[in-house]
């Protein structure tokens, strides 16, 4: 959640006598008054946050109302306190650094400017305990990939055309073309990776351009009983919110509920084969790749399974009046990856290494297309 503070600070004036001397004596104007300092903040502070020591945070400022590059961000406790230097101050935004020292907790979010610190707002933040991690010259996507507070070695890194693993420290870095805009990695037996809802994830998006540097970390978790696994495998769902396809749905989804149920002490993932949509109904429907998410996630609620997803023909963006029609291949993927992830990727469970390719060319011209065929 996002809170908008306001404060200001008028500055105490000083008073400088001055005492002008001529061969024409005193002019008879008193001593001028220099000018009030306005120390008025309007920030856009994040909280709850997620941060480590010795990472750049980055806050939005709002009329041009921020701190100064020479301010200092003080984290106040009711036991600590803990003074951030500002890094870079724009007109938008001004970037801080979370020095070593800060402890997860709630702290008073405040600017000091010489002997007066202004209080902003409240931050709720959550200190990770991992390796410190910089950029390298000469590579503009880099991260760690962690289990607990240890780092995991050998981990394969990807953006879609290159390829890296992670050091002993379980750090990597990257020199990408940042063409399909995400940087994933392949997960290694016997972990696991986060999920939100049922999407693991393994991957992150990145913003597209090989001129600026972008960090992307990810997070496993250590499992046991990968070897005896159950991998369940689901085909053409064809969602398109028409002809009560949302109702019939549901009863598949019930009875794979059921089925989690009844093998819970046991280790079942899922692997939809594509066509999770349709794409003739994206628009008209409302039921495009980020529509699905929603409802997949509300099909299993419990948060009791991983399912991994492949791109079908119908999963590519025809497009719409008001959307416009994309051309080629990789503009027709690119709201599949946002809401999806990568379109091509492997991954490891126990023994088995799943290897998910897309196999589709999609030849698009950006016209508007009158039916779309259901295979």
């Amino acid at each position: 959640m996002k809170r908008f503070f306001s404060c200001m600070l008028a500055a105490a004036s000083i008073f400088l006598l001055s005492i002008a001397v001529s061969s024409c004596g005193d002019d008879g104007k008193g001593p001028e008054e220099p000018e009030k300092e306005d120390f008025t903040l309007l920030i856009d502070i994040a909280t709850p946050l997620e941060v480590y020591g010795g990472q750049d945070v980055t806050f939005n400022v709002l009329n041009k109302k921020g701190p100064k590059s020479t301010d200092q961000v003080v984290l106040k406790s009711s036991t600590n306190e803990f003074v951030c230097p500002i890094k870079l101050a724009e007109a938008n935004f001004f970037t801080f650094t979370i020095t070593e020292q800060v402890v997860s907790g709630s702290y008073t979010f405040g600017i000091r400017r010489g002997t007066t610190t202004k209080n902003i707002g409240k931050i709720d933040l959550t200190v990770k305990k991992v390796i410190k991690v910089e950029p390298k010259d000469g590579y503009n996507v880099y991260g760690i990939v962690t289990c607990g507070e240890e780092g995991v070695k050998d981990v394969i890194i990807s953006d879609g055309s290159e390829f890296t693993k992670t050091d002993a420290n379980g750090v990597y870095y990257l020199k990408s073309a940042e063409k399909y805009a995400i940087v994933y990695m392949t997960i290694p037996s016997g972990y696991q990776a986060e999920n939100i809802g049922v999407l693991p994830q393994f991957y992150k998006a990145i913003d597209g351009n090989n001129a600026t540097t972008d960090r992307a970390d990810f997070v496993l978790e250590k499992v046991s009983g990968q070897d005896n696994h159950t991998m369940l495998f689901f085909g053409d769902m064809h969602l398109a919110n028409r002809n009560k396809d949302i109702q019939q749905f549901h009863v598949f989804t019930d009875e794979v509920n059921a089925y989690l149920k009844e093998n819970s002490g046991k280790k079942v993932y899922a692997q939809s084969l594509g066509d999770m949509t349709w794409d003739l109904y994206w628009y008209s429907q409302k039921m495009s790749p980020t529509e699905y998410v929603a409802e997949i996630n509300k099909s299993f609620p419990n948060n009791n399974l991983t399912l991994y997803h492949c791109i079908g023909n119908h999963d590519h963006e025809m497009g719409s009046k008001i959307t416009g029609y994309p051309i080629g291949d990789y503009n027709c993927e690119i709201a599949y990856r946002k809401a999806l992830g990568p379109n091509f990727y492997s991954y490891n469970i126990g023994q088995v290494h799943y290897v998910v390719l897309d196999d589709i060319e999609c030849t698009n011209d950006g016209v508007e297309k009158s039916s779309s065929g259901g295979n």
